[in-house]
């Protein structure tokens, strides 16, 4: 029999407390590993309820909005999901002013109509705000300046609304409180503008004023207040 060496032997220890220290490090990391996992998954998942619990609340706020739908001023478009006046502004050509009074009285009442749903959706929907797109469009028609000239209807739609004293509270108001953002745009007279026909046989068809009411939540304000 071949007897080990004392060398051999110091040898051998040493290589079972270099594998044990191994072992117990190995572990700690795995420990370590598994804690962190466990609390990346659980942040995962609340992030994940606190996502589907903020797209509930858009749902239900876009349901609330379909309430403008049954009013006598406004219809909801399905396909481009944005409210149209159902009552045609006529403009004369090159035009973008609004004289006609029952035009301007029909302009005054949508505009209470979607500022009241704003302050009813934003008073029921703490932390939700919206963004209200007013859009001019021009017709093919000639005319050079019609990116100009439909910007200017918009905004002509605009100041019919902020020079009437209620209304202009009403903008005002959640302007202050950071609740609605008002956008003017105009589309002039190509395909920019979604919904246009598909023949310019009846020119004035196309200059219309068509209203986008878009509701969005800060994810930030809305999960903080959750907590």
């Amino acid at each position: 029999m071949i007897k080990s060496t004392k060398h051999e032997h110091t040898f051998w220890i040493g290589y079972s407390d270099f594998m044990t220290s191994m072992f117990f490090i190995s572990l700690v990391l795995f420990v370590i590993f598994y804690i962190n996992n466990q609390k990346k998954i659980k942040e995962i998942n609340q992030r994940k309820k606190q996502v589907e619990y903020r797209d509930s609340i858009m749902r239900n706020i876009e349901n609330d909005m379909k309430e403008l739908e049954s009013s006598r001023e406004l219809k909801y478009n399905n396909k481009y999901r944005r409210f149209e006046l159902k009552r045609q502004i006529k403009f004369g050509y090159a035009d973008h002013r609004i004289k006609n009074s029952d035009d301007i009285g029909y302009l005054l009442s949508v505009g209470n109509k979607l500022f009241n749903m704003i302050q009813k959706l934003t008073t029921k929907y703490k932390n939700s705000q919206y963004m209200l797109i007013i859009e001019g469009m021009a017709s093919k028609d000639g005319y050079k300046l019609n990116d100009q000239l439909s910007y200017n209807r918009a905004l002509e739609v605009y100041k019919i609304w902020y020079d009437n004293y209620d209304l202009r509270e009403k903008i005002d108001r959640h302007n202050r409180e950071l609740t609605c953002k008002i956008q003017i745009v105009g589309s002039g007279e190509d395909k920019r503008g979604w919904g246009r026909l598909n023949s310019y046989t009846r020119p004035e068809d196309d200059q219309k004023i068509i209203v986008y009411l878009t509701p969005y939540i800060s994810y930030n304000e809305f999960f903080n207040d959750k907590k």
